[in-house]
């Protein structure tokens, strides 16, 4: 997935290293950022997850570069910042990972597609530790 300066979103079908499409998918305004992929809604395909600098976090779910759904999951103070995203409860779909600057807690939201199912405190990492996901 590529975006310009614009907000142009627009996806790279490939073949090994090969672009075999190139095709828009959407647009957003600037103030939106793409945060990374998961399955989110269990259907096997790559789903995107976009943050906005107000804190709030959607879901699209995807089909190749067709936007079937634009969800809303939740909002969050921009000082936490979403670290990764996996199966972490393993139930076959994608959660996220997140970590506030400057207190180093760290928890997951358990996700049902753009549904938050749990939401667990994981633990503090001291200022010296640093996440490497």
């Amino acid at each position: 997935m590529w975006r310009n300066e614009t907000g142009i979103v627009a996806f790279w079908g490939l073949n090994g290293n090969q672009v075999i499409a190139n095709q828009g998918v959407g647009t957003l305004t600037t103030d939106w950022h793409y945060i990374s992929t998961g399955d989110f809604n269990g259907d096997g395909k790559s789903d995107a997850l976009w943050r906005n600098d107000n804190g709030t976090v959607n879901i699209w779910e995807m089909n190749g570069n067709q936007i079937l759904a634009d969800l809303y999951v939740g909002s969050v103070p921009p000082d936490w910042k979403i670290i990764d995203t996996g199966d972490f409860n393993g139930d076959g779909l994608s959660d996220l990972l997140w970590h506030q600057d400057g207190t180093g807690i760290t928890a997951a939201w358990e996700l049902n597609g753009n549904q938050i199912i749990g939401n667990h405190g994981i633990g503090t990492l001291t200022t010296d530790w640093h996440l490497l996901a």
